[in-house]
């Protein structure tokens, strides 16, 4: 089980306009899952994931 944040500053669509939120990758056994999925696996809920994410992207851009 993975997780990849994408921390590009600006989408691939429209390049001059800023990225808002992170985007994110989640993979079972190399399957692309969707976060409700990742959720039921891991057992947490949206308040603790995005803790999570907040907290693995504050670690990236230090």
């Amino acid at each position: 089980i993975a997780a990849n944040i994408n921390l590009e500053e600006q989408t691939r669509s429209q390049p001059s306009k800023p990225r808002q939120k992170s985007r994110i990758n989640y993979l079972h056994e190399g399957q692309h899952i969707c976060h409700g999925t990742f959720m039921f696996i891991h057992d947490i809920c949206k308040s603790r994931l995005s803790a999570l994410i907040t907290h693995y992207t504050n670690m990236i851009k230090a």
